[in-house]
């Protein structure tokens, strides 16, 4: 079964990016800290139908999205990431 985005929804994938060497700190965190960062690197899979992303060749582009906009959906034990396409920052084109 495919899953099609709708209502100006994008269906996206996380990249990891590499991680800078951390630095010792003089405080002391949680085991299970982690650092929350403010826009997140994703793929662009999928662009809902009419959407500017899906007919401009961008399928597979990188784009820049606010953290909290990235909404994290499990349905029938697959998970997806989507993002409403006004919340895109912008493109990164080689």
């Amino acid at each position: 079964m495919e899953f099609y985005p709708k209502n100006k929804y994008l269906l996206v994938e996380s990249v990891e990016e590499q991680k800078a060497e951390e630095k010792s700190s003089a405080f002391l965190l949680p085991e299970d800290y982690k650092k929350v960062e403010s826009h997140k690197l994703m793929r662009l899979i999928k662009a809902s139908g009419g959407s500017e992303y899906s007919t401009n060749g961008l399928k597979n582009k990188l784009i820049l999205v606010p953290s909290q906009m990235v909404e994290e959906v499990k349905v029938m034990g697959k998970l997806m990431y989507l993002v409403p396409e006004h919340s895109v920052c912008g493109i990164f084109l080689e």
